[in-house]
């Protein structure tokens, strides 16, 4: 996969400016602000809000992997994990056999999320007669 020039913008980088969203939702508005944001800007928020929406996936889904690498688990809006919980739910095969790179960081961290997991797994089983849900 090609470098993605964090300094720019997603307007820059794939060349479209999208038209003035008009009177619409806060979500399309913010989409669009998003676009002119350079990328090294964006928050793990701004995206998973845009990896939601499955805008430029290409040039975001790398960005977030980079955030998951440190953190599988980071919060953004929503709940601990709800990042990794984006980019999973909205990839799919085909984008994952057109980025295999991307596929093997994805790895890593699922590497880590299991590892986590079954590390914790016997501790929370042992808390099971106490009956905590």
């Amino acid at each position: 996969m090609k470098k993605i020039d964090v300094n720019k913008t997603l307007e820059e980088i794939d060349g479209e400016v999208w038209d003035d969203p008009g009177k619409t939702t806060k979500l399309i508005r913010t989409c669009h602000e998003l676009r002119k944001v350079p990328l090294k800007d964006l928050t793990a928020d701004n995206l998973r809000l845009m990896i939601g929406q499955k805008l430029n996936l290409e040039h975001l889904v790398p960005l977030a992997l980079g955030i998951l690498a440190k953190d599988p688990f980071v919060e953004t809006q929503f709940y601990r994990g709800d990042l990794l919980a984006y980019v999973l739910k909205n990839t799919n095969e085909e984008f994952w056999n057109q980025h295999h790179d991307l596929y093997l960081e994805l790895d890593e961290v699922m590497s880590v999320v299991k590892q986590t997991f079954e590390e914790l797994s016997p501790l929370l089983n042992h808390l099971n007669p106490y009956q905590i849900e």
